[in-house]
């Protein structure tokens, strides 16, 4: 007797473990992008970081005074990345956002 609940109990908990996996259906993949946005003269502080993704969302970021910048949450897929900043002539690629996982896209502008 003792051996048969023992054995239900087991097998009720791993039925709970089953269905509190990760992957459930609905949930939004996303990941991550970070990147440094340099010029001629070393990093670009203040550049405007724009991406669209294929969701129709769009997300924005600044790059901070040493050039980085991070934008978090990013549907993934392919992006299309755009960055913009004073003086400099606009920049644009498409990238790809792997999920669950932070991509890396340095930016090297060119003076206007």
């Amino acid at each position: 007797m003792f051996q048969r609940v023992a054995i239900s109990v087991i097998i009720a908990f791993m039925m709970v473990g089953c269905s509190t996996g990760q992957n459930q259906p609905g949930a939004a993949l996303v990941g991550t992008i970070t990147g440094v946005v340099t010029g001629p003269s070393g990093p670009v502080s203040g550049a405007t970081i724009s991406l669209s993704a294929a969701d129709g969302s769009q997300r924005s970021a600044a790059s901070t005074a040493d050039g980085y910048f991070e934008i978090d949450r990013v549907p993934a897929g392919t992006v299309q990345l755009s960055v913009s900043a004073s003086g400099f002539a606009p920049w644009q690629t498409n990238t790809v956002i792997a999920p669950n996982a932070t991509t890396t896209q340095d930016v090297r502008l060119t003076p206007m």
